[in-house]
């Protein structure tokens, strides 16, 4: 049995589940392994990697590498402060536009527009056909639509009274 803190491995001895810190341990047996489960609302940077990577090689068995590359661009004002960027990534063909954001003071100005099209172009030099992204409906669904991106489906009630909307394009 591995536990990183060996006061919580004896109390798992007596104890079927509980709390050691922020790591909630259980014994559990299945087909003569042993398992120890942890919950831990930190997760260490080891083992989120361990699984990103151990999903990746089954993945890459199926349908290839994914060649995920991450791209960002970032609008600085004649300050030096950053008022606006975006960040995505392409991968399997695909643009993936993870992150948004323009200061209020310079919203409606032309920059986030400018922003995900030089990210679209990127993304077309690298061989990528379609763009994908989600963003909420209280965000910014009617300025993606201007740009050509089409509703492919919502999360209702995500978070409570608002909904979480899929969009996508061919770029």
């Amino acid at each position: 049995m591995r536990i990183h803190d060996a006061a919580c491995a004896i109390q798992t001895e007596l104890v079927p589940g509980f709390l050691c810190g922020s790591r909630l341990y259980r014994n559990f047996s299945v087909k003569e392994y042993a398992m120890v489960y942890t919950f831990n609302t930190s997760p260490r940077e080891k083992e989120v990697q361990h699984i990103r990577d151990e999903l990746k090689l089954f993945n890459d068995a199926i349908a290839g590498d994914d060649n995920h590359t991450p791209l960002s661009i970032v609008a600085y004002g004649d300050d030096g402060e950053i008022i606006g960027g975006i960040i995505g990534g392409t991968y399997w063909g695909w643009l993936y536009i993870d992150r948004l954001w323009i200061h209020r003071d310079h919203r409606k100005t032309g920059i986030g527009s400018s922003l995900v099209r030089q990210l679209e172009d990127i993304a077309r030099q690298r061989g990528c056909e379609f763009a994908h992204l989600d963003t909420m409906d209280f965000q910014a669904p009617g300025f993606y639509e201007k740009l050509g991106y089409t509703r492919k489906f919502a999360f209702d009630d995500l978070p409570k009274g608002h909904s979480r909307i899929f969009m996508a394009k061919k770029i």
